[in-house]
């Protein structure tokens, strides 16, 4: 099945270089811009708008553009499907992640992989929700793990695993004998409106954990006013192991972080509020039997004990 032409131009729309373009698909930028006029004059529409060296693409031209990202969807699938009928499951998967769950969930997944298909390679992009839910849309990546919500028609969700946030307090801490058992539970909890008054160490606004840090203190009917602002979660969770406040975490991180000093966790806030870490794909898009073996292996990595 050849689909040069198609990977050609969709080359072309991700780099909106002719030279860019040529680099990635290992050919000259002369024989690629020759290729594109050929293309163009035998359809009889332009495919891009030129200004200077930076192609865009004209509206005929996102439709061709559509097309193609489908038809090499479906040559993937297909190699796929084959390398598997011929019993030398060969292929690429390509992931994206946040950088911090990377850590813990990638190298036990590929190593999983590894043993089941050892001739399938990882391709791993971290980076933020914005760059995951932009690089399934183009194709760059197989799918991404994401725990926002999305809202692009072109792309659709599915349940991973779900987490839900704890408070992180030195075992010190006066107030952490107040925590209460919960029926079903593994963590005792915590209720944030004895805490009125004490310093929060949360993170910038723009990030998902201070997000659900806020949810919990909405919930508890409190705002916070000594608070202490830092990115980093493994560093906010040992400053409140040095009882300089009290943290959130993610209750997956919890399971794989190690500290100087000993910490206690607490489920906070609506004991029924989970977070969803969804599997996001093109819509209609398939995988092979590879590709679902490893998002399977993902989820374990996260979710055994």
């Amino acid at each position: 099945m050849n689909i040069r032409e198609e990977e050609y131009i969709l080359a072309i729309w991700k780099y909106r270089n002719i030279t860019s373009a040529a680099d990635e698909l290992l050919i000259s930028p002369p024989g690629l811009s020759m290729f594109l006029s050929g293309l163009e004059k035998r359809l009889g529409v332009k495919l891009f708008h030129r200004v200077g060296k930076h192609l865009s693409a004209t509206d005929i031209g996102m439709e061709y553009i559509s097309h193609a990202q489908k038809i090499t969807e479906q040559k993937r699938e297909f190699d796929a499907q084959l390398s598997d009928y011929k019993n030398e499951v060969t292929g690429t998967i390509s992931v994206g992640l946040h950088p911090r769950r990377t850590t813990y969930m990638i190298p036990r997944a590929v190593k999983t992989l590894t043993n089941r298909y050892p001739k399938v390679k990882t391709k791993i992009f971290e980076g933020t929700s914005q760059e995951l839910f932009e690089k399934v849309r183009s194709g760059d990546l197989d799918f991404s793990i994401i725990n926002r919500e999305c809202g692009d028609a072109a792309l659709e969700a599915h349940e991973l695993y779900r987490d839900r946030l704890v408070a992180v307090l030195s075992p010190d801490h006066p107030l952490a004998k107040t925590a209460v058992s919960l029926p079903g539970e593994k963590l005792p909890w915590l209720d944030l409106t004895l805490f009125a008054n004490e310093r929060f160490i949360l993170q910038h606004p723009e990030q998902s954990s201070r997000m659900y840090a806020e949810a919990a203190l909405k919930y508890a009917g409190i705002t916070p006013v000594n608070i202490f602002i830092i990115e980093n979660l493994e560093t906010a969770s040992q400053m409140a192991a040095e009882s300089l406040g009290i943290a959130f975490n993610m209750y997956s991180f919890t399971k794989n972080f190690a500290y100087d000093k000993p910490v206690r966790y607490f489920i906070v806030g609506d004991r029924n509020r989970y977070i969803r870490y969804n599997v996001v794909k093109r819509k209609g898009r398939s995988f092979p039997i590879f590709t679902r073996f490893f998002i399977e292996a993902l989820k374990n990595s996260v979710t055994a004990d």
